[in-house]
């Protein structure tokens, strides 16, 4: 059974708060608390962003209203998570994160440790794949709970439409360089390839954001 995405849990817990505003007065839900419970689910899913900005805004109003204020900005926001027009705290961290690592390879790659620098970009495509892989429910192990290979990965993405089986072809073969420094073939992680490398992957993040 795969976990659910990032976006996912943002959109469930953003349905929460609409279901129980729907359901306040059966329920006996006052303003307070539904407004509580209204700018938690905003601020985790989209922290200082535009519908946080415009839920604390409503909040100048007297209950009813700063409610209705909350509310429409929870719908505001749960449309666009759906639509992917708004892309969740986790995100954004974990692709900082990557970008951070894209960085750490580059610097090596410039001061000659081709191998490591082979390792941290191909590690970067790997968890990214394993990310997109998840948001497709593509298994990410085994039936013996074992880490599917990253080749795996890749065919059954194309299989699901995410990826072209050109674009699988080359992503294995970038990935490939990863295997080869991870095993001490040093002599097959050629620089002109490693240069090549740090941008496609950076390209492949932005077209197939996870």
């Amino acid at each position: 059974m795969s976990m659910p995405t990032s976006r996912e849990v943002a959109l469930a817990q953003i349905d929460e708060f609409l279901a129980e505003f729907d359901d306040r007065e059966s329920k006996g839900l006052g303003a307070e608390e539904l407004i509580a419970r209204g700018l938690a689910a905003i601020e985790r899913a989209a922290p200082a962003s535009v519908y946080s900005e415009r839920a604390r805004a409503s909040l100048h109003q007297i209950d009813g209203r700063a409610l209705r204020g909350v509310e429409q900005a929870a719908r505001a926001l749960r449309a666009d998570l759906a639509n992917g027009h708004v892309r969740p705290l986790e995100e954004i961290v974990r692709a900082a994160v990557f970008e951070d690592f894209l960085d750490m390879a580059t610097e090596l790659l410039d001061k000659g440790f081709n191998s490591p620098a082979a390792v941290v970009a191909g590690s970067v495509l790997e968890e990214h794949t394993r990310k997109l892989a998840t948001r497709e429910r593509i298994p990410v192990r085994d039936a013996n709970n074992r880490p599917r290979s990253f080749d795996a990965l890749a065919t059954d993405l194309v299989k699901h439409g995410e990826v072209l089986e050109t674009e699988r072809k080359f992503l294995v073969a970038l990935y490939g360089l990863r295997t080869a420094a991870a095993h001490g073939q040093h002599s097959a992680v050629v620089t002109e390839e490693l240069t090549r490398m740090v941008p496609a992957i950076r390209d492949f993040m932005v077209r197939h954001p996870a």
